[in-house]
């Protein structure tokens, strides 16, 4: 009877031993562990991360303000990466929304085109004083005007864009980039809400060339105006 209660005494021994190692174990690991699943202010999880990574939306405007009603050259669409643009009407990006804009065009003229040169005008908002806007212009191929009298054309670099064909026009990332660093220069803000689009020259294969009105060039090469 006593070997029998000696060796229920003996296990019940290790087991209380085996238990408050593993409890003591446990401690350790929770004090190690330290508080691993609080959230830290400093690191916000879930929507509250999302929500202080958002990228600003504001409405932007495209429209043809300074286009010519007689102009050679149709501007049929436009795109920004984000959305297909109408003119005149309201549409909602970030401010990197110029940022590879796509410019539609179609010749209208009846000629062989070899450049189309798109002007880009920013107006300044009401609470700035200087009331001065920007203007910038991207190319399709390499403008007539660019030329001094006399001075020979080189063949055109690019598509030529027969009558009736389409072409895109587009602000490059180097030209976007460009176009940031002037406007920054002259203290524009950085989100620009309205650009204004237009048709400024246009290039033809036979010489002469549109900044307005229609001009050929003469037996010295130089440009003159049609209604000289």
């Amino acid at each position: 009877m006593r070997a029998k209660f000696a060796t229920a005494h003996s296990t019940n021994k290790r087991l209380w031993t085996v238990l408050v190692v593993f409890a003591a174990l446990l401690t350790m690991m929770r004090i190690t562990a330290g508080p691993s699943s609080a959230q830290s202010p400093s690191s916000p999880s879930g929507t509250g991360s999302a929500a202080s990574q958002q990228v600003v939306q504001r409405e932007r405007v495209v429209d043809d303000k300074y286009s010519y009603s007689d102009c050679p050259i149709k501007i049929v669409k436009i795109k920004t990466k984000k959305h297909e643009v109408s003119l005149r009407e309201a549409f909602s990006d970030d401010d990197d929304w110029l940022r590879g804009i796509a410019i539609e065009i179609e010749n209208k003229s009846g000629k062989v085109v070899t450049h189309v040169g798109i002007a880009m005008r920013f107006d300044r908002p009401a609470e700035q004083a200087d009331p001065s806007g920007a203007l910038w212009d991207i190319w399709y191929g390499v403008s007539p005007f660019a030329f001094k009298d006399g001075e020979s054309i080189p063949p055109p670099q690019v598509r030529t864009i027969q009558p009736g064909e389409t072409a895109v026009v587009v602000l490059s990332d180097a030209d976007h980039n460009a176009l940031n660093s002037f406007l920054q220069d002259i203290k524009f803000p950085s989100s620009i809400e309205r650009v204004h689009i237009s048709v400024a020259t246009v290039g033809f294969d036979d010489g002469a060339a549109w900044r307005g009105i229609l001009y050929r060039r003469d037996r010295r090469g130089t440009l003159q105006r049609k209604d000289q």
